[in-house]
């Protein structure tokens, strides 16, 4: 499932070829002025909206999924009630963090390789 997901946000966050415009970062310009800029282009593009749709439906699902397991096992257990809240806390952290981890990732290969292409020429 980590897999699927992680292919499917990068594919909405990096924009077309023939949309993207190619930002050339001038060989004096600082990495930290270039690391805005790609991070602004990887987020005001259409399917960048799709990523967040995507990232937002996989925490709901998630919640989803702990509250459906716990109603089940309080329902048919004959246990007392236990609660998978503190679980789906910490897995929708975890997959919000990741997904935080990949896009800042995505940026910094966007710069990296945008200065590299600039001190190539």
């Amino acid at each position: 499932m980590l897999l699927v997901f992680s292919v499917l946000f990068t594919y909405f966050l990096v924009p077309f070829q023939k949309s993207s415009n190619k930002t050339d970062h001038p060989k004096s310009q600082l990495f930290r002025v270039a690391f805005k800029e790609s991070f602004f282009h990887l987020i005001l593009h259409k399917k960048a909206v799709v990523a967040c749709i995507l990232l937002v439906v996989t925490l709901y699902g998630t919640w989803l999924g702990y509250a459906a397991g716990e109603d089940h096992i309080n329902a048919h257990s004959g246990y007392p009630p236990i609660s998978t809240k503190v679980d789906a806390y910490l897995t929708m952290g975890i997959v919000f963090l990741y997904s935080i981890f990949l896009f800042l990732l995505l940026v910094y290969v966007k710069t990296f390789r945008g200065l590299k292409n600039d001190q190539g020429r």
